[in-house]
């Protein structure tokens, strides 16, 4: 299994991130081909960093060959270009990263 961890730290405006992310954002990514899964976590603590962590998404793919496919697909790119509209909302972008 392959996935993909978006950490978010806090936002600027939690009821309007929250409105946008809930409504918007993960409807579109629950379009993406290949998904097999979608969890979102809400971060209560942290240690030793000095992020101040908000929200974990994951994001589950079979292998890497079904990640690259989802996410090259034309919903793949509308939930990877929509983290532009989060924006706003935040005082940094969120760190994506692949693990298996």
């Amino acid at each position: 299994m392959v996935k993909v961890l978006v950490l978010y730290n806090q936002p600027i405006n939690k009821w309007e991130f929250e409105q946008y992310y809930q409504n918007v954002h993960i409807p579109l990514a629950k379009r993406i081909p290949n998904l097999t899964g979608i969890e979102i976590h809400r971060v209560l603590q942290t240690h030793h960093t000095n992020n101040k962590l908000y929200l974990v998404a994951e994001l589950q793919f079979e292998d890497q060959q079904k990640l690259k496919e989802g996410m090259d697909s034309p919903e793949g790119q509308a939930a990877q270009e929509d983290v532009l509209n989060l924006l706003p909302f935040l005082e940094s972008p969120p760190v994506i990263m692949t693990v298996e």
